[in-house]
Parts: structure tokens; sequence; C-alpha cells
């Protein structure tokens, strides 16, 4: 009989990290944002938090990218 390989949790936890945090990044400023052009009745807001949750995003992307290369 083969023996399974044990699946390497590092990478896998480190790709459970990426798909929770790219959304997220996205999400919450881009929700925040949409809440106070809510509040004042305006747009400009909304776009502010979609360009601060790219950012983060690409920032976090970045950052898993280094810890899978170690």
């Amino acid at each position: 009989m083969r023996q399974q390989e044990d699946p390497n949790w590092k990478d896998i936890l480190s790709l459970t990290a990426l798909a929770l945090a790219v959304p997220s990044t996205l999400a919450i400023p881009s929700i925040i944002g949409h809440i106070i052009d809510k509040h004042l009745s305006t747009n400009f807001f909304l776009f502010i938090g979609l360009l601060v949750g790219l950012l983060a995003a690409a920032s976090e992307v970045i950052n898993i990218n280094r810890r899978l290369k170690k």
C-alpha cells in the first residue's frame, strides 16, 4: 500500500488567508464609503473606499506571496 502524503498545511492556510483577505479588504472600505455617501448624499466616498480597498488587497496579496516564497 502507498502511504498518503500529508498536505502542506502552511500552503493551505496561506491560500485560505489570501481567499479571505482579498474580498474583505475590498468590501469593508467600500461599505464604509457607501454609508458615508448615503449619510452625506454624495457619491465620492464609495470611490475612495474602493480605491483604499484595492490598495489594501494588493498589499495583502504581496505580503502573502512573500510568506509563501519563504
